[in-house]
């Protein structure tokens, strides 16, 4: 609210462009690519090499699960089989996730640089806030996105699995569904911030809409 705002502008006013929510939701997607690459450098390897490192991988994970037949292996190696050329350009999505990351903070940082229409540096006004919304969508849609496509690295090469587990009481198809379900989670995520997006668009337009049928010039 207005109120927040002028106390953390007069009790913390060096830190009150890190305390608004756009900054945050900004350092939290950073931190959740950060940890998506740091995952892929160093526990899913595989995926950086080569399609045929990815299948082996998968083998040798499958090979080590207690109890799976050779059927059962077979099953899983057909069902998560990742298309070579797919694979390939599956890696460029950290790039992508990256690059969308970067354009959205640039236009956000640019718009309440350039057009701080009110006494509150940094705190948007209500149009800002709806354009502030629809620019932030690129970051958090291909953050999220990022996201699936780690588990399905994570299924396809098998380096989400380890030995604990098993000891643990896990299955492969417990753990299959698990990373499923988190990649269910990520895409409805990101489909609640689009949804959301478009409804401050339309908020943006109809209240441009009514600015400019009361102009005088209309009349």
């Amino acid at each position: 609210s207005i109120h927040v705002q002028h106390g953390l502008h007069i009790c913390l006013p060096r830190f009150a462009i890190v305390l608004q929510y756009y900054s945050l939701l900004y350092i939290f997607l950073a931190a959740l690519i950060i940890e998506t690459v740091v995952y892929v450098g160093t526990d899913i390897q595989p995926v950086l090499i080569s399609p045929e490192a990815v299948r082996k991988s998968l083998n040798e994970t499958l090979a080590g699960i207690p109890g799976m037949s050779q059927d059962e292996r077979d099953h899983w190696i057909s069902e998560l089989r990742f298309h070579d050329d797919l694979q390939k350009f599956a890696l460029f999505s950290p790039v992508a996730a990256l690059l969308a990351f970067i354009v959205s903070l640039y236009h956000v940082l640019r718009i309440m640089l350039e057009h701080n229409s009110n006494e509150l540096e940094w705190f948007p006004t209500r149009r800002q806030d709806w354009v502030l919304q629809i620019m932030c969508l690129p970051a958090v849609y291909g953050t999220m996105s990022l996201r699936c496509v780690l588990r399905c690295w994570a299924l396809s090469t098998g380096c989400g699995w380890t030995p604990e587990m098993a000891t643990d009481g896990w299955t492969w198809p417990e753990f299959a569904a698990q990373n499923m379900d988190e990649y269910g989670a990520n895409f409805a995520l990101a489909n609640f911030a689009e949804m959301y997006t478009l409804l401050c668009f339309s908020q943006l337009i109809v209240d441009l809409l009514k600015e400019a049928i009361s102009s005088p010039e209309l009349r």
